[in-house]
């Protein structure tokens, strides 16, 4: 912690590169990129993992801040399903449905293309709910449970950009 990385290095799978060796994925910041972020910490045996997608130059440019935004769409559709009960599959579904709901409102070229890859074949193929606790990724539950705490991490790429946001989420019998 915590794991920073840039232009190419930041769209998946580039990223796991970097868990066989950290300076792997060592390379020179530009202007006009996007920064993976992902930070965690330790606290009494207990295990921090969150995360956010950052403009390198300090500014998203148009195609960058709509890919953001879409994302951050879809991450608050998703959990807004998040409570005791809910299905993992479920969950992603929100998500989607409201990428597909922005989809015909979407300007940039970069945009459009964000939509098309995560409406995709492998659009979620990176996106995790998982464990958070004595490990800082404990397991995937299919099902969320009041008392959980997990970390909703969706993740995509396109044209070679990494986009990334990662919460950790105490789940309650009414939702969150």
């Amino acid at each position: 912690w915590p794991w920073v990385m840039t232009g190419p290095t930041s769209a998946f799978p580039a990223p796991f590169a970097s868990l066989l060796d950290y300076r792997h994925l060592n390379r020179t910041m530009r202007a006009g990129e996007v920064a993976r972020v992902d930070v965690g910490c330790d606290n009494v045996h207990y295990q921090g993992d969150v995360g956010r997608t950052a403009p390198v130059s300090g500014t998203f440019d148009a195609g960058q801040r709509e890919t953001w935004e879409l994302l951050i769409a879809a991450y608050r559709s998703g959990l807004a399903e998040f409570r005791d009960g809910a299905r993992r599959d479920d969950i992603f579904a929100a998500s989607l449905a409201e990428v597909r709901r922005r989809q015909p409102a979407l300007a940039t070229p970069l945009g459009k293309k964000a939509a098309e890859a995560l409406l995709g074949a492998d659009g979620l193929k990176w996106w995790e709910i998982h464990g958070v606790g004595l490990e800082a990724a404990e397991g995937r539950p299919e099902i969320l449970r009041a008392g959980m705490v997990v970390a909703f991490e969706p993740i995509f790429s396109v044209e070679g950009q990494g986009f990334y946001l990662e919460d950790m989420i105490l789940i309650t019998p009414t939702g969150y």
